[in-house]
């Protein structure tokens, strides 16, 4: 989750991590415990996970669902940009 995210809808962090990605190793980040809802064709709820996420500056998205929501359905993507997303 970006800042702007957090402070939206007030949540305060529980921690801190090393964050890693593919140009970045060991990025301290904010950590937070939320209930996700997720919409796609219904509502999909996560309670009580751990999110952290640290964007660059002006990234072009405020959230980036991982693996671990992921790999709990099928993700299909499409060339003409459609999706689906089923458990």
């Amino acid at each position: 989750m970006s800042p702007q995210v957090t402070r939206t809808v007030g949540l305060q962090p529980s921690g801190m991590r090393p964050m890693g990605s593919a140009t970045h190793h060991g990025v301290p980040t904010n950590t937070y415990v939320v209930d996700l809802g997720i919409v796609f064709s219904g509502i999909w709820w996560f309670p009580g996970i751990q999110v952290e996420f640290a964007p660059r500056i002006n990234a072009p998205y405020q959230i980036l669902l991982g693996r671990d929501i992921l790999c709990q359905g099928v993700l299909t993507t499409s060339l003409d940009g459609h999706f689906t997303f089923s458990v």
